[in-house]
């Protein structure tokens, strides 16, 4: 029996999804321990650009998806995920470690609609709220409501994302 691309890139994208879940309670657990690390390295300013640095090579991932898949009508979508991650990233600007919110939700957001429809919305939306619920008890963390919106926020972006491209007509 033959293995088709598309059962190649279910596999890809299940082994990304099951990476970026991981790597939440992972950056919860020693977030603040990485955090003091990098502040003493490289400082505020510098975890800031980190960060944003982050959040820029996803946009360009989404930059490269969406023109490849609908030319310059699909490149019209990224406006409104630019304009919304540079919304959250002011909102942040006094913590910019919080930016990692960003590309994270997303991409669990993303990755989570596109294996499971739309038992992935609601997989990426409660672990949104159960990251806060595992730092609410965390010894060295907090559990913020605010975060919990943030990360919601951006699993519904990488969820939107995900069905802006799936809608759009192949270019020509």
């Amino acid at each position: 029996m033959s293995e088709g691309p598309s059962f190649h890139a279910r596999r890809v994208t299940a082994i990304l999804w099951a990476v970026t879940l991981a790597a939440i309670p992972v950056t919860s657990y020693f977030g603040r321990i990485w955090q003091r690390l990098l502040t003493g390295a490289i400082g505020r300013t510098g975890i800031g650009w980190l960060m944003a640095a982050v959040v820029a090579v996803v946009l360009v991932a989404a930059a490269v998806g969406l023109a490849r898949k609908a030319g310059w009508t699909g490149l019209f979508h990224l406006m409104w995920m630019i304009l919304l991650a540079g919304a959250l990233m002011y909102l942040l600007r006094r913590h910019p470690e919080r930016w990692l919110h960003i590309p994270l939700f997303g991409m669990l957001g993303f990755l989570s609609v596109s294996l499971f429809s739309r038992t992935g919305a609601e997989i990426a939306l409660a672990v949104a709220f159960l990251d806060e619920l595992f730092q609410y008890y965390h010894p060295e963390r907090v559990g913020d409501f605010a975060d919990v919106v943030v990360n919601a926020v951006c699993a519904s972006a990488g969820i939107i994302l995900f069905l802006v491209l799936s809608k759009l007509p192949k270019k020509d």
